[in-house]
C-alpha cells in the first residue's frame, strides 16, 4: 500500500527506544545553539539575564518560565557563555524541585514549556542521564548533557533580525530599555 500512496514524510525521529522525540523543530533550535558565539562583547551572564527577565512580558512568556530560566542561568558559569564555550546545564529534577518550589511532574512540564518556546535545547546523553564535567584547571565545560541556553540569546535576533544592541532589553524585545535612574532606585539613591 506505501508503494501506491507514496513515500510518508517523517514529522519525528527518535535517536533510541526511550528517547525523545525529535521534531524540526527542536533540530532547528539545535542548529543555532550550535552556532552560539557566545555573549555580545562587554555583556555579562548577569546582564544579559536580567535583560531576558525584563523582556519575558513582551515576549509572553510566564513568570514561572521566567523563575526557571533564573534558576538554570545559577547553574551555568560565565566562562560558559564566552566565544568558543556553549552554556550546558545539568541540574537533576529533585534539584530544580527544591529550588523552584515545584513537584516533579510541575517541573518536567516548566522544562517541556521552554523547550517548546525553543529557549532551551536538550543535549541527551546516550543513558537519558543529566551529567557534565569540567576542566578542572579552567573550568570549562569539558563533556555535559542536560540543556543548552544559548537558544534564550537567539529568541532576541528571531524576535528582532538585524536589531542593533543599544541596550539588553530592545535586543529581546524591539523597545529601548529603561533610562538608567527613571526607576525607583534611582530616586531613592539621592535621599
Amino acid at each position: 500500500r506505501s508503494r501506491i500512496e507514496g513515500p510518508k514524510e517523517m514529522t519525528h525521529a527518535r535517536i533510541a527506544p526511550g528517547c525523545r522525540r525529535l521534531t524540526a523543530a527542536h533540530v532547528q533550535v539545535q542548529a543555532i545553539a550550535e552556532r552560539f558565539e557566545g555573549l555580545p562583547e562587554g555583556v555579562s551572564k548577569g546582564q544579559a539575564l536580567a535583560a531576558f527577565k525584563q523582556a519575558t512580558q513582551p515576549l509572553g512568556l510566564s513568570p514561572r518560565l521566567r523563575d526557571a530560566i533564573d534558576v538554570l542561568f545559577a547553574f551555568s558559569a560565565p566562562q560558559d557563555w564566552q566565544p568558543g564555550a556553549r552554556p550546558i546545564v545539568w541540574p537533576s529534577n529533585r534539584k530544580l524541585e527544591t529550588t523552584l518550589g515545584l513537584a516533579r511532574r510541575q517541573v518536567q512540564n516548566v522544562l517541556s514549556a521552554l523547550i517548546r518556546a525553543n529557549l532551551i535545547t536538550p543535549v541527551d546523553s546516550p543513558t537519558g542521564r543529566r551529567w557534565g564535567h569540567r576542566d578542572a584547571r579552567t573550568g570549562k565545560i569539558v563533556e555535559a548533557y542536560g540543556f543548552d541556553l544559548s537558544p534564550i540569546l537567539a529568541a532576541g535576533r528571531r524576535q528582532n533580525p538585524g536589531l542593533p544592541q543599544h541596550g539588553l532589553v530592545a535586543f529581546f524585545t524591539g523597545r529601548p530599555s529603561p533610562r538608567a535612574g527613571s526607576g525607583r532606585a534611582g530616586r531613592n539613591r539621592d535621599r
